[in-house]
Order: structure tokens, then C-alpha cells, then sequence
């Protein structure tokens, strides 16, 4: 039996252990996935892999397009080779950089844009500052200043150029024109030529302040609402007027960010509330998994990613709120480790979206933009967050919003709701905007929690579809030669996670919007232990038609469902007919998608179910693929006829040759010996 002085320091013992256990799990939780140096040795990773592609004027070469880039894609890449070169103390690596940021200078003036002043303008404060006696650098420093001192109001033309000029309307290149301008300011050049932005100091100083304290800050929504605690009021997308693009916020929220980042105490107390509101809105609408761009225009694109860890290192430096700043640096942390997760890869360093880039054969093959101008933008965002992620440095990581259960709800602008219910996320869309898939209504992404904790997606992202043809998902009902596409004149979120949508069916094309054929439905989506199910009304003699997208290679179907490896649509009456189409589409995701449609002639009037759920079930591992083909594939190559099957069928002949051999040999011996005397 112990002694009680023994039992004491037992306890005592103990005691300080668990203080010792208690103090690295508080580190380890707090602890920084994203550092100075980790953005910065990605974002060299991915500045040195282009080098292979770099050509002798400077510029790189496309490796999907097998021809030299244009744009400020080829300067960004140049400028995150420099501060590589200048890290390393490397003089190839800034020459080449150099040789990369002289290219974009020789861009024709109708290509030329604000992104390409923003390039440009930020090397060569870079370059002055840190590479003043670098001898490439100062060849090409003439050139630079030539070319600034020249730039005035950007190209534009079309929808961009009416949007820019109407006060109503916002677009991120106006974000992306004032952080310029500051830049362009701060390379302390003037200006002899009339039409240039620099030929008055003071106009463009006063003008760029008012733009960002006036129309910018004003630009953003003041509608949206959460239930996650301590995100700030009010919430709202800073993004292109009419889609409101979830990627053009996150942009628009690291340019705003970056302003009051040079401005400091010339950023008034509107344009910080301003930030407040749109990095709140990011933090709200992240994915568990750190994904931001989910669905519409530049889906799951890496810079999204690295304008997030910006916004989310910056805002934690800027904004006086210490709570707020640790829900910040675990906004960056979570976007920065869905980078390395998903986007580091392939022979370029960087995956612009989450599929190999080998495997995309054109612009636009589910792709919206090239790799040079994904790549550049993804660095130097990244080198931009090493610069401010030490200023946070001391801020402990906190939680995301959807870590919780809770939700966050759009209302207007782009009209969408994520909810957070148990083991499942998702995001719903009230109303489809164009023809493009990716701006869909209805169930645009799912995920669901494994039990490691990592995140799978259960719906595949919307493929990228070109013309006036509205490629719905559905439910569409079929009226004559038209279809009608569900649509939703306001969105809810309910007690349970439950997101109702009311509205109805209506005709589109293109970017008409037509008729309704029927008001007065409510669309609801309600979460369970295993995915979503969506009802909707229907009547009697409706045609309608669900739609679902799956990996060719992977799409299964039965009696009333259609799947694939990660999860089962189905529908609550047995359809009429289910096509599998051939993998013609592609999206950011896969490169080869295949439209499954199930077809309901409706009996009577009721409501009808669609649901997504995680698992092989209702099909069970017995189900049967279905017979596609991916595009230029043939039965004969193996289409819908296993290697494995062909081997086995080989052994078999070949097994079967040898028994009748030795069956013929046999008979030959016999006849032998019955001929002997």
C-alpha cells in the first residue's frame, strides 16, 4: 500500500503531466498550417516549374494551347520568379523573371487591362526595392517606367465597359483598377503624356481614394444572414453584378484587403467596415473542406484559394477584432491547405483545378481560363500572403464557422444557402443564371464527412456547356418543344438545416428569361445522416426530367437510380426511361462527364422526392455498369470490355488448345500401339 506522501506525488506528477498534455494539444490546435515561408516556398515551387516552359522572349508557352501565352499571366509568373530568385539568391532565376515581366510590355493595346497594370506596376515596386543593383533589372528598368508612365483607362469593351461606367453596377476589375492605381501611385513616376493615369498625381490620388471609400465599399450586399455566432453585420458578396460568382468575392475581397493594406490610416472607417462585411461573407461560406468556389464562373480554380489566405491573413492584421482575426487565420489555414491538398501536382507544380491538366485537350474543355494566368494569379497571391501572414503570425487559429451546425443565407444577389447539418454540408442555388450549368439551380454541392474527418464530395461539380441551350439539372418539365427550368424568387433556411426555395418553373435561353409555365412551388432540401433529398410538386401528365452528372467510367444505374463509386441519385416513383449519355462534357473536376436523365411521365398530383445519398445504395455492389464510352473510345479498344475479361478469356483458349492437344496426342499413341504386332 502507498504511503500518502507517495500518493501525493503521484498526483502531483500526473497532474503536471496533463498540464504538459493540455499545453501541446492547445498548440497543436492552434497551431499554423499556413507560415511566411509555406506560402512562399509554394509559391516558388510554382514560379520555378514554368521555367521549362519559358520561350526566348521571355514569354512561356502554353502547355495546353502549344502556343506562347499572352496577358499578365506571363508578368505574374515573372514577378514570383524574381522575389523566388531574390529569396534564393539566384540571378538566373530573377533574369528570367525579368526577361517574363519585359514580355507583358509588348502586349497589344487592346488586350491590354487592369490586371496588366497590376502586374506590372507591383514588379517593378518589387524590383526597385529589392533588386536596385540587379544588373537584368536595370537594363530593363527604362522599359518599365516607359511603359507605366504611358498607361491610362483600360480596354474595355461590351458588358465589362457598361458595367464599369454604371454606379450600380460592380465588377471585379473595378476592385482590381484601384489596387492597381495605389501601386501605380506608389512607383513615385509622373507622366508627360495627356492621356496618361500619372500625368495627374493628385487627380488619380483623390480619385482612387473616393472609388474605394464611395463606390467599392458601397458595391456589396447587406442582406445576408448566419447562424454561426460572432460574424459581423451585415453580410454580402463583393462580386460581379448579376452572378455574383462566389471566386470574383473571394478576388474582390483580397483587393479590397490589399487597398487597406497600403492605405493604412488613409483607409477611412467605411472601407473597413466594408472588409469586414465581405471576409465575413468568405468565412461564412466556406466549405468545411476550405473550398470557396463550389459552383459558377472560375469553379474550384486555385487562385480562389490563395485570394481567400490572403483576405483571411490580411483581415486578421487589419480589422480590430481579436475573436474575429482567429476565425480569419483559420480561413486562410483551411484555403491554403485545400491548395497543397487538391492543386499541388503535375509536371507544372500546380493543378489549376483539381483534374490533371494533361487531360484537358482545348479552351474551353470544362476550363474557363488558361494555366499561365491560373498559375501567375495563384503565386502571386501567395507571395502577397507570406508579406502579410507574418503580421498575424501571433494571432492562435480558430475555428471555421462550418465546423458547427449553422447556416449561412444569401438571399438576394446570387441567392444561395450552405447549411452544416451532422456529417453533411451543402449549398444550395435558387435560381439558374444563363445557360451555364455551373450557375444551376438546385443541390450544387454536397459533401459529407468520412470518418477520419477528411470531406468527399458527393455531387460532382456542374460541367462547363457552351451556347443558348439551358442544360439544367432540373427538375425540368417538358411542355411542347420547350423547357421549363425551376426557379426560385426567394430562398429560407429553416429549423433542421432545411432550405426551402419558392418559386416555380419558367422558360430561359440564353440570357432571356422567358414566361413561367407554373408559380406557387416550394422546392425544399432536407438533410439527412446520409446526403439530401429535394421535393418538389408535380401534376397530372407532367413530363419532367432530373439530371445528374457522373464519371463516365463510374456510372451505374437501376430500376429507379442512377450513381456512381461515391453516391446514388434517386428518384421516389420509378421512371419512365434513365439514359446514360456518352462522357461528351467536362467540367473543372472531370474530363469526361456523362449526363444521367431520368424521365417521369407523372400519374396524379403529389410530390415527388430526389435523393442524394452517400454509398452504393439502393444499387448495392451487384449493380451493373453502364455500357458508355468516353470519346474516342470503341468497344474494340476495350470500350465496355474488360482488359481482365480479355485475359481470362485468353488463358481459357489457351487451356483449352492444350487439352485437346494432349486429348490428339493420346489418340495418335493408341492407334500406335493397336497397329503393333
Amino acid at each position: 500500500m502507498q504511503q500518502p506522501a507517495a500518493i501525493s506525488r503521484a498526483l502531483t506528477g500526473c497532474a503536471a503531466a496533463a498540464v504538459v498534455a493540455a499545453v501541446l494539444a492547445l498548440g497543436a490546435a492552434t497551431a499554423h498550417a499556413l507560415t511566411p515561408a509555406k506560402a512562399t516556398d509554394v509559391a516558388d515551387r510554382i514560379a520555378v516549374a514554368w521555367l521549362k516552359q519559358q520561350q526566348r522572349n521571355g514569354a512561356f508557352l502554353d502547355p495546353v494551347a502549344k502556343m506562347p501565352t499572352g496577358g499578365y499571366g506571363n508578368v505574374m509568373l515573372g514577378y514570383s520568379l524574381m522575389r523566388a530568385g531574390q529569396r534564393r539568391h539566384d540571378e538566373t532565376l530573377v533574369r528570367k523573371g525579368v526577361a517574363a515581366v519585359t514580355s507583358g510590355l509588348y502586349e497589344p493595346a487592346r488586350f491590354r487591362g487592369v490586371f496588366d497594370e497590376l502586374a506590372i506596376a507591383a514588379s517593378y515596386n518589387y524590383a526597385r526595392a529589392h533588386l536596385t543593383r540587379d544588373a537584368a533589372f536595370v537594363r530593363a528598368r527604362p522599359k518599365w517606367a516607359k511603359y507605366l508612365r504611358a498607361v491610362g483607362q483600360p480596354h474595355t469593351q461590351g458588358v465589362l465597359q457598361r458595367c464599369m461606367v454604371d454606379p450600380k453596377c460592380f465588377h471585379n476589375h473595378e476592385a482590381a483598377e484601384d489596387l492597381a492605381d495605389l501601386e501605380l501611385l506608389d512607383t513615385g513616376l509622373t507622366s508627360k503624356v495627356p492621356s496618361a493615369k500619372l500625368a495627374n498625381r493628385a487627380l488619380l490620388n483623390t480619385k482612387v481614394r473616393t472609388k474605394i471609400a464611395g463606390d467599392l465599399a458601397l458595391s456589396n450586399g447587406h442582406s445576408g444572414t448566419t447562424s454561426w455566432p460572432g460574424l459581423g453585420r451585415p453580410l454580402g458578396m463583393l462580386s460581379d453584378t448579376g452572378q455574383w460568382a462566389n471566386a470574383y468575392h473571394a478576388l474582390s475581397t483580397a483587393m479590397l484587403a490589399a487597398m487597406i493594406e497600403r492605405l493604412r490610416s488613409g483607409a477611412t472607417p467605411g472601407t473597413r467596415a466594408a472588409l469586414r462585411t465581405t471576409v465575413d461573407t468568405l468565412d461564412a461560406l466556406m466549405a468545411p473542406d476550405g473550398d470557396v468556389a463550389y459552383f459558377g464562373r472560375r469553379q474550384e480554380q486555385s487562385w480562389t484559394l490563395a485570394a481567400t489566405a490572403y483576405a483571411g491573413e490580411a483581415a486578421a492584421g487589419l480589422l480590430p477584432d481579436p475573436a474575429a482575426a482567429q476565425r480569419y487565420v483559420a480561413m486562410a489555414d483551411a484555403a491554403f491547405q485545400r491548395i497543397q491538398r487538391v492543386h499541388l501536382k503535375g509536371p507544372l507544380a500546380l493543378q489549376p483545378v483539381p483534374r490533371s491538366i494533361a487531360s484537358i485537350t482545348s479552351y474551353p474543355d470544362g476550363v474557363d481560363a488558361n494555366v499561365a494566368v491560373s498559375s501567375g494569379l495563384t503565386a502571386f497571391f501567395l507571395n502577397l500572403t507570406g508579406d502579410v501572414a507574418t503580421k498575424a503570425a501571433h494571432v492562435a487559429r480558430g475555428e471555421l464557422p462550418s465546423t458547427r451546425d449553422g447556416y449561412f443565407l444569401q438571399p438576394d444577389q446570387s441567392g444561395f444557402a450552405t447549411v452544416r447539418h451532422g456529417d453533411i454540408w451543402f449549398a444550395v442555388h435558387r435560381r439558374p443564371i444563363t445557360s451555364d450549368p455551373r450557375f444551376d439551380f438546385g443541390l450544387v454541392s454536397l459533401k459529407r464527412r468520412r470518418p477520419d474527418g477528411s470531406w468527399q464530395d458527393l455531387v460532382r461539380a456542374r460541367p462547363l456547356t457552351h451556347g443558348k441551350t439551358v442544360n439544367s439539372a432540373g427538375p425540368v418539365l417538358l411542355s411542347g418543344r420547350r423547357r421549363y427550368v425551376p426557379w426560385g424568387d426567394s430562398i429560407a433556411v429553416r429549423p433542421g438545416g432545411v432550405v426551402e426555395v419558392h418559386g416555380g418553373w419558367r422558360y430561359l435561353r440564353g440570357n432571356h428569361v422567358g414566361p413561367w409555365l407554373r408559380q406557387g412551388a416550394t422546392f425544399t432540401f432536407t438533410p439527412n445522416g446520409d446526403g439530401v433529398s429535394m421535393s418538389f410538386p408535380v401534376h397530372t401528365g407532367d413530363n419532367l426530367r432530373m439530371t445528374t452528372y457522373l464519371p463516365t467510367v463510374a456510372a451505374r444505374q437501376g430500376p429507379n437510380w442512377v450513381g456512381d463509386d461515391r453516391s446514388t441519385a434517386s428518384l421516389s416513383t420509378t421512371p419512365n426511361v434513365i439514359k446514360v449519355g456518352t462522357g461528351t462534357l467536362a467540367s473543372c473536376c472531370a474530363p469526361h462527364l456523362s449526363a444521367a436523365t431520368m424521365s417521369v411521365r407523372v400519374g396524379s398530383d403529389g410530390t415527388i422526392d430526389y435523393n442524394v445519398t452517400a454509398g452504393s445504395s439502393p444499387g448495392g455492389p451487384h449493380a451493373a455498369p453502364v455500357k458508355t464510352l468516353a470519346p474516342g473510345q470503341s468497344a474494340k479498344t476495350g470500350g465496355s470490355f474488360p482488359l481482365g475479361a480479355v485475359a481470362l478469356v485468353a488463358a481459357a483458349l489457351v487451356l483449352i488448345g492444350a487439352l485437346l492437344g494432349t486429348r490428339s496426342r493420346r489418340r495418335r499413341r493408341d492407334r500406335r500401339m493397336a497397329g503393333r504386332p
